[in-house]
């Protein structure tokens, strides 16, 4: 039946029953009052807003009966002068506490509606419930505090060890200058020396202990923070919040977040190193197989570069901590990706030579100066060539990598010329033996 065979009461019914399910179907509470503030019509969003089941319950009642009294004289205010002027309220943020106790938080906007005379008749208003984001909001704002309240304290702890440090420094000078003073105290004074550096010693293994510890403290709050970046992206993904900058501030948590937890991990690294208690879980192992892995992670992020590999068929066995050799590999193809700013082709060729297997890591980027060649190694050390405000970093990267492969028995070699890019080569020791009947943890 077309809608103009219709009775005008047959119309009007279908157009009603049209716009109770239309109303019905939106999860908003939606609803019209009177110019006193009477329920005329709600929808079943606004019937759970309310606490009830059915419509009938609510029409010809006010916020007086169902919400508390400050909370419903405030309603009752702001309809008032939207009655009065015209004028609409919109996204106005509402908290109150439901029949149960649980705090609720809502976005309601509220609309005059006009008769034929152009007179406001009533209110039409919309609220939607936005308790799970302000929660959200709330526990992000705390993870924040948090995590600026845990630095501070470190950087306070850190000034505090460094004073006391050049306090025991300040004090040994004074040591020697007595020893060249007076040679008839010079036994007695050379003790006090010794004793001096010990305990100087011994504070600046307290230092990198504290370092270690500020390292874990720190990933707690940033695994907060983590979490809440992904239960509000898996929000997102359901359609529930579609706001881009929302999206976009998400997306820069979540990469911010990411950077911050491998610095850490990169600062934790090197405090192990450095008190030795640097770990390696060593297992037979396809040297093949971790290739392809880590090249399956990085390729599909790649927008400038293109990743060519050249692996061999057959796998290569090798003894080795699968982790710590994929950290590795992650850190050379991704210093290949920073230091070619402007893209390219990185090459990663694996070969099996001797006794030994041989991983190349190729680029075309900014290159080495041959006068840093030496120091590329240690610890905090970056280029000269390197511009710091575009390609950031620690300098502990192929500290770390170095470190690594020299307790697996292998070497590091680096081959570059300045503008015309680098080639890293790993080389690792062929495992001849039989695979161990446990894990073997090696402490160095």
């Amino acid at each position: 039946m077309q809608l103009e065979d219709l009775s005008p009461k047959a119309a009007a019914e279908r157009e009603r029953g049209l716009l109770n399910t239309l109303m019905d179907s939106i999860p908003d509470g939606i609803y019209f009052k009177d110019t006193a503030g009477h329920f005329l019509k709600i929808n079943q969003g606004q019937a759970r807003n309310l606490g009830i089941t059915q419509e009938a319950e609510a029409l010809g009642k006010s916020d007086f009966d169902f919400f508390d009294a400050e909370h419903a004289e405030a309603s009752r205010r702001d309809e008032q002068q939207i009655v009065a002027s015209g004028q609409p309220l919109l996204d106005r943020l509402e908290h109150y506490v439901d029949n149960d106790g649980k705090p609720v938080w809502v976005s309601t906007t509220k609309v005059p509606a006009w008769d034929a005379r152009g007179q406001v008749l009533g209110i039409v208003g919309i609220s939607r419930d936005i308790t799970e984001l302000m929660e959200t909001a709330v526990a992000l704002r705390q993870a924040k505090d948090e995590l600026e309240v845990r630095v501070a304290e470190a950087t306070a702890e850190l000034r505090s060890t460094n004073l006391r440090l050049q306090q025991e420094l300040a004090e040994r000078l004074q040591v020697e200058e007595a020893l060249r003073a007076a040679e008839q105290e010079r036994a007695q004074l050379l003790l006090s020396e010794q004793a001096a550096r010990a305990e100087a010693e011994a504070a600046l293994v307290l230092r990198d202990e504290f370092i270690s510890i500020a390292a874990h403290e720190l990933k707690t709050p940033v695994t907060s923070m983590l979490g809440y970046t992904q239960l509000l992206a898996s929000r997102i993904q359901r359609g529930e919040m579609t706001n881009e900058r929302t999206q976009r501030a998400l997306q820069v948590i979540g990469e911010q977040t990411t950077r911050l937890w491998q610095l850490i991990t990169l600062l934790l690294d090197a405090s192990r190193l450095q008190v030795g208690h640097f770990m390696l879980d060593c297992r037979t192992m396809d040297v093949g197989a971790l290739v392809r892995r880590v090249v399956a992670e990085i390729d599909p992020v790649l927008e400038r570069h293109t990743l060519v590999t050249e692996l061999p068929d057959t796998a290569i066995m090798i003894m080795g901590d699968e982790l710590r050799l994929e950290q590795v590999l992650q850190n050379v193809l991704q210093n290949a990706v920073k230091y070619s700013p402007h893209g390219g082709q990185i090459t990663l060729r694996v070969e099996h030579t001797g006794a030994a297997v041989a991983i190349a890591v190729s680029d075309q980027g900014i290159g080495i100066p041959a006068e840093a060649a030496a120091q590329l190694f240690t610890r905090f050390f970056r280029a000269s060539n390197m511009d710091s405000r575009r390609i950031s970093g620690l300098g502990l990267g192929l500290y770390i990598v170095k470190e690594i492969v020299d307790r697996h028995g292998g070497t590091v070699e680096v081959q570059s010329m300045e503008g015309q890019g680098s080639t890293f080569t790993l080389r690792l020791p062929i495992s001849s033996g039989p695979v161990p009947p446990s894990s073997s943890a090696l402490g160095f």
